[in-house]
């Protein structure tokens, strides 16, 4: 969850300029819902993961709410780490 809510919080600074919108104050938020007990692979390795993962992003800014809306919307599609939550990608070792 901390790849998360630190690839958020950069996306939001790193398209700031884009969008017009001075950041006075970020923070991120995120909660996380554990499968109880887990399970065990294939391999017979125990496994942990989240049911669910939520965020809420908290902005201090004087910009206008639909600047915020626009860099919102654009984080949400560039978050790469979002993105391999959402879509599953295929880590190998």
């Amino acid at each position: 969850m901390a790849a998360l809510g630190g690839c958020v919080a950069l996306t939001y600074l790193g398209y700031t300029k884009r969008f017009g919108v001075d950041i006075e104050d970020l923070v991120v938020s995120l909660k996380g819902d554990m499968i109880p007990g887990g399970w065990v692979d294939e391999e017979g390795r125990e496994r942990r993961r989240f049911k669910q993962i939520r965020y809420e992003v908290r902005i201090k800014t004087k910009t206008t709410e639909e600047k915020v809306f626009q860099l919102h919307k654009l984080v949400e599609e560039k978050c790469s780490i979002s993105d391999m939550l959402v879509n599953q990608t295929e880590v190998r070792r």
